[in-house]
């Protein structure tokens, strides 16, 4: 084979390795629901598969927040073998709210959803799961968890004062 065909076949291969991504799911029940805490210190990892749903099933998720958090949906194919390909991503709008429409015609739906406002703190996530007339529904609520807090380091021209002391000593 000549050099041209053997790097054509190794830069497709590439480009088609890079729109695969290996990815984990929890796999969602019918007619339940989910809460769980999605860390700041983890970049709000989360993945939920709908991959139970039977072939060309429209769903609908819905996204929202009591405290305005607003959000990012983004929905992958699972394929075979633990990889995913991308599909779309959708924005909230200014209240937090965020409204999808997607079916599941040729593919294995998941769904990752991450905060894009208020991020200095874990997040509260409830996720419900069902099937109402042949529709499946996904509902999901966003709320702020437990501020994480990191003090900044202290100035080297700071005084250091003991709690009770009078006086501060020197740098």
């Amino acid at each position: 084979m000549s050099k041209k065909i053997i790097l054509g076949l190794m830069l497709s291969s590439v480009c088609f390795s890079s729109f695969a991504d290996t990815i984990e799911c929890v796999s969602l029940e019918e007619n339940t629901t989910l809460e769980m805490e999605l860390k700041r210190s983890e970049s709000y990892d989360n993945c939920f598969s709908l991959g139970n749903i039977p072939q060309n099933t429209p769903v609908q998720l819905l996204a929202y927040s009591g405290d305005n958090i607003k959000n990012k949906i983004t929905l992958f194919d699972l394929i075979e073998g633990g990889t995913s390909s991308y599909i779309a991503e959708y924005n909230s709008a200014i209240d937090g709210g965020n409204a999808v429409q997607s079916n599941t015609t040729n593919k294995k739906l998941a769904v990752k959803i991450i905060p894009t406002s208020y991020l200095n703190s874990n997040k509260n996530l409830t996720i419900t799961f069902l099937m109402v007339d042949s529709t499946a529904q996904v509902i999901i609520d966003f709320a702020d968890g437990e501020v994480v807090y990191t003090p900044p380091p202290p100035r080297e021209d700071e005084r250091r004062c003991r709690r009770g002391d009078r006086y501060c000593e020197e740098p």
